[in-house]
């Protein structure tokens, strides 16, 4: 700082130095009437100009590094909070309304999806094949159109940053889809009631037997026989298991005796 101090006075000196000569060069030249003179005259007022200009942008530079410097520091939570406060009005509401809107698209088209389900119990059929295709195009669908509203909102809002980062991730996604592609496949096959456990059939599972009462994301098992016999299971849980057809007690046979 002490630097900066004396240089700030060399550079006031010089400032009045280059003030001063050009105050002298100017009333000379009105005073004299020789253009040869006038035009030696002129060029030393240039010079001096330059000179003027240079310790005038020098000294404002130094003066405001002194300012900077001989300012009181700010309470590092008090600077937290107005850059919250910036982040909360700016980029954080564009975040928190994509997010908004993704999740609105999402719940608002799933509560629809839920009517597909809904057909689809109690049968056994292709019809039943066929609608469990239709609930599964119908959720990458809302995934797609959720991911649309939320890009809309953001190019309405100017949000490019964000809006190129969303972009990035969708861009992103085929590539982790294709080194996961084979147990994808293989929850789709689940997911269409194709795969080894199908629902309606009877399951082992930690050595006691269930039926299959649902099939999706999250699959329920039931066992009326056990006390709260429900249990829900994560649909990878599933992918290497076999289950039979369920033969209720009721319809078994006793063979005679010969």
């Amino acid at each position: 700082m002490d630097q900066l101090r004396s240089e700030r006075v060399e550079y006031e000196n010089r400032l009045t130095v280059a003030t001063k000569a050009i105050e002298h060069l100017e009333q000379a030249q009105r005073e004299i009437e020789s253009p040869t003179v006038d035009k030696a005259l002129q060029a030393l007022l240039d010079q001096w100009e330059d000179q003027r200009d240079g310790a005038e942008s020098r000294l404002q530079r130094i003066t405001a590094q002194l300012e900077r410097l001989d300012a009181p520091a700010e309470d590092p939570g008090k600077g937290l909070t107005v850059t919250l406060e910036e982040f909360a009005r700016g980029r954080g509401l564009n975040l928190a309304l994509a997010l908004g809107g993704f999740i609105f698209t999402w719940l608002t088209l799933t509560t629809r999806s839920r009517l597909l389900g809904r057909l689809d119990r109690g049968r056994r059929t292709t019809a039943s094949h066929l609608t469990r295709a239709a609930a599964l195009v119908f959720r990458i669908l809302t995934l797609v159109l959720g991911l649309f509203a939320a890009a809309a909102i953001l190019y309405t809002r100017g949000d490019w940053l964000l809006l190129t980062l969303l972009i990035l991730l969708v861009l992103s996604l085929p590539l982790g889809l294709r080194q996961s592609l084979p147990r994808h496949v293989k929850d789709i096959r689940l997911l269409l009631n194709l795969g080894g456990v199908r629902e309606g059939e009877r399951l082992i599972y930690a050595g006691i037997p269930w039926e299959i009462a649902t099939l999706n994301y999250f699959t329920t098992l039931r066992n009326p026989w056990l006390s709260g016999g429900e249990l829900r299971l994560p649909l990878d849980r599933l992918i290497e298991r076999q289950s039979r057809p369920y033969a209720p007690p009721a319809t078994l046979v006793s063979q005679p005796r010969g």
